[in-house]
Order: C-alpha cells, then sequence, then structure tokens
C-alpha cells in the first residue's frame, strides 16, 4: 500500500507572477488563490484572458475551461451572469465555439436540477397521498437529497407503511450525505 503525504499551502500568501509552470497550472492555482479574496472580480477576467490565449493554441482546452467555470460559478458573490460577461470578453475573438460549450454546460447543469426538482415533487407527491399528509410538510424532507437518493426513495416507498418509516429512511440517508461531505 503506497503511503502518500501531502502539504497544506495556503497559496493567498504567494504573488501572482510566482505561480510558474503552463498556463493550465497557473491559472488553477490563482483561481484558488482568489476565489475568497477582494480582489475576485477583478482576477477573474485577468485568468480567463490568460486561458483564451491558450485555447487559441490547443483547442482540446475546452475541458479544463469547463471545470474552472464549474468552479469559479460556485462563488454566490457573483452571478452566471457576470462571469458570462467576463468570459464574452476574454473570448471575443475566439469565435463562438467556446461560447456554444459553455451554454451547453449551464443549459445540463439547468437540465439536471429541474429533473432533481421533478423528481422530489413526484415523490413528495405519491408520499402526500400515500401517507395522507400535507404536501408542505413533506417537500423540506427531501431538500438536502440527491436525484439518486430521491429516485432509490422511490423504489423504497412501495414498500413503507407509515410516513415514519420513509422518515426514518430519509433521515438516514442525510446522514450518510452529511458524512460524505
Amino acid at each position: 500500500m503506497p503511503d502518500y503525504t501531502f502539504e497544506l499551502i495556503n497559496t493567498a500568501n504567494y504573488s501572482d507572477d510566482q505561480f510558474k509552470g503552463n498556463v493550465i497550472l497557473r491559472v488553477s492555482l490563482m483561481a484558488l488563490k482568489h476565489f475568497f479574496m477582494n480582489d475576485f472580480e477583478t482576477k477573474v477576467p485577468d485568468l480567463l484572458c490568460l486561458l483564451a490565449d491558450l485555447i487559441d493554441q490547443i483547442d482540446s482546452e475546452i475541458g479544463f475551461l469547463e471545470v474552472l467555470l464549474r468552479y469559479l460559478s460556485a462563488n454566490k458573490k457573483y452571478s452566471k451572469k457576470w462571469l458570462q460577461r467576463n468570459l464574452e470578453y476574454a473570448f471575443k475573438d475566439k469565435g463562438g465555439n467556446v461560447m456554444t460549450s459553455i451554454a451547453d454546460i449551464w443549459i445540463e447543469e439547468g437540465i439536471e436540477k429541474g429533473e432533481r426538482l421533478a423528481a422530489k415533487k413526484l415523490i413528495a407527491k405519491q408520499m402526500a397521498k400515500k401517507f395522507n399528509i400535507n404536501l408542505k410538510r413533506i417537500m423540506p424532507c427531501l431538500n438536502p437529497l440527491r436525484t439518486n437518493d430521491i429516485m432509490e426513495l422511490g423504489e423504497y416507498l412501495l414498500a413503507m407503511n407509515t410516513f415514519d418509516d420513509a422518515n426514518r429512511w430519509i433521515n438516514a440517508r442525510k446522514k450518510q450525505i452529511k458524512m460524505m461531505a
């Protein structure tokens, strides 16, 4: 069994010009560094422009851009529209391929969220009908569950006799999710 060790480094203690290596490594480290800093708003356009130069040379780096954008869009202080404006600025001369790829990513995310919400509503309606409980009481219970959890609950729901059975299953799954986080 290999023995791995790691060192935790606070990238905030480094200046951006200390990050050496290829563009992807530099952009990754700077994204990690500036994500929680006050200069996030001004650094993201710089990072995207740096990456736009790379995309010009290597068309296959869209995958990295997708991962980076998922990370950057997780910053709740800034909207996806703000990120999209910065993308459009950084990639203005690169043609529509990059923006189309990014749009596809966000459309896919929207579809996944819609499917998850629809599955939760369906299971909640089934539980409300089966256990004769108000729908408003059930929906909050399902919030932290993922789509695959909801689907699994749907399978087990057929064998459950009471709302307490369902609630025990939901609470056990919530504990599993919390432990994995």
